[in-house]
């Protein structure tokens, strides 16, 4: 008995000391979260303030103020207005001179031929035009742009005579008429500047800017009419006399089919500037900073290009435009 007494002793004194130890408490840290609900001060996003939108499209949009740069590639043609002249700046010749194009196009007039051989050296000069540019664009809220350009070209053009009276007994006995063709070939460089003015004829032009980085873009159909002044230099003139036909039964002295005369002293003849009316239709993307149109030109000279003759020389073609 007296040992059961004991132990319950025993028991009791241990639960009294067990309710006096400390007991560990845990409890979750609360986080200061914002209030992102619509009626939160927490979350303000001010349209008027912090984001701006421009945008303007359909016909005749009204392009956001810019200033851009422009590299292009210029490639085209001359499209001559030239018939029966006559001008001291050619050498003589039976037939006046035109721009139109006496050779046949499926055949083989138009080969220049080595001395004594049967063998094609070169092909009679061809009219073109290449060159590189450079192009400022000021866009104002208005639906019209500035537009300025300088350029330095590289240019051939000609003019023909031809000559369908000649004739020439062949090694057997035949008489042969055949056909001479003279070209008069300038070849020369062009440096122009011009300014005009570019409207905007369909299209859209959108900007942002903002809490976002600035945005631009823009797709326009257009317009352009301006004005430009060019001057020639390094100018080459020369005049070719060419048989094309019968090229394996006549030659000329020296063995070949043409004889080339570099004409010196006629640059007075031959005027080194002009005054021109630029006219376009083009297409102009912008995505930000990169700028890509193509352009549909034309290049009217006020004045001929001979100051005795009736040689109106205009160049039409294509501009390829592109900026970063």
């Amino acid at each position: 008995m007296r040992m059961k007494k004991l132990h319950m002793f025993s028991l009791l004194c241990a639960l009294l000391a067990c309710s006096f130890v400390p007991q560990a408490t845990w409890a979750q840290d609360s986080i200061d979260t914002p209030d992102f609900t619509p009626d939160s001060s927490d979350f303000v996003f001010d349209f008027e303030s912090d984001f701006s939108l421009y945008k303007s499209s359909g016909y005749f949009p009204i392009p956001y103020p810019d200033a851009s740069w422009t590299v292009f590639l210029q490639t085209g043609g001359y499209y001559s207005s030239a018939s029966n002249l006559r001008s001291s700046a050619f050498a003589p010749t039976t037939s006046a001179f035109s721009c139109d194009n006496p050779y046949e196009t499926d055949d083989d007039e138009h080969e220049i031929m080595e001395a004594w051989t049967n063998s094609a050296e070169d092909d009679i000069p061809q009219a073109g035009l290449w060159g590189l540019g450079l192009q400022g664009t000021l866009q104002t809220k208005f639906p019209v742009m500035l537009t300025g350009q300088v350029a330095l070209l590289c240019s051939d053009d000609v003019l023909f005579s031809e000559d369908k009276s000649r004739a020439f007994v062949s090694n057997d006995g035949e008489m042969l008429n055949f056909k001479e063709i003279t070209l008069f070939h300038i070849s020369e460089y062009i440096a122009t500047a011009g300014a005009g003015l570019t409207i905007p004829v369909y299209g859209a032009y959108v900007q942002n800017d903002g809490v976002f980085d600035e945005f631009r873009f823009s797709s326009v159909y257009y317009v352009h009419i301006g004005a430009s002044y060019s001057v020639s230099f390094g100018r080459e003139i020369q005049q070719f006399a060419h048989i094309a036909t019968h090229k394996n039964k006549i030659r000329f002295p020296n063995g070949t089919d043409t004889l080339r005369t570099t004409l010196a002293g006629v640059d007075d003849s031959v005027r080194s500037t002009s005054l021109n009316v630029e006219c376009a239709l083009g297409w102009k993307l912008t995505i930000s900073d990169f700028i890509f149109g193509l352009e549909l030109y034309a290049t009217i000279p006020t004045e001929y290009a001979l100051k005795d003759a009736a040689w109106r020389r205009t160049i039409g073609g294509m501009r390829f435009n592109l900026g970063f």
